[in-house]
């Protein structure tokens, strides 16, 4: 992602610390790196989406997979269209994709973790 994400303007990343991440062979982590979107959250109901593929316990906000995190924002920037069609329109014109992106971050919840460092790649 360094090259393709961050390069591009997409993300940042940087190290997350004073987490608790439970693993699932008993480690717990404090830190973390991570890639943070630079246009924030994608949200529902004013709070941010997490996926679902992601398992949490005692998770605060809605869950949704990747596909239904899709369709959620195909249907606030181009209700009724094709998904295989939004997808096709998004890779094949920049105009269009940038038109979308900057939809979705209008109601977009910056990242905002005390706990997060950048780190220049």
């Amino acid at each position: 992602m360094h090259e393709t994400e961050v390069a591009t303007g997409n993300y940042h990343f940087g190290r997350l610390d004073g987490i608790d991440v439970q693993l699932e062979n008993g480690r717990t982590l404090s830190s973390a790196y991570v890639y943070c979107s630079i246009r924030g959250s994608l949200v529902d109901n004013a709070a941010p989406i997490a996926l679902t593929e992601v398992e949490a316990i005692g998770r605060k906000w809605t869950s949704l997979n990747q596909l239904e995190v899709q369709a959620l924002a195909r249907d606030r920037v181009s209700p009724g269209i094709d998904m295989d069609e939004f997808i096709r329109e998004a890779i094949a014109d920049s105009s269009v994709r940038q038109a979308r992106t900057e939809a979705l971050m209008a109601d977009s919840l910056p990242f905002t973790f005390s706990g997060f460092t950048p780190i220049e790649v």
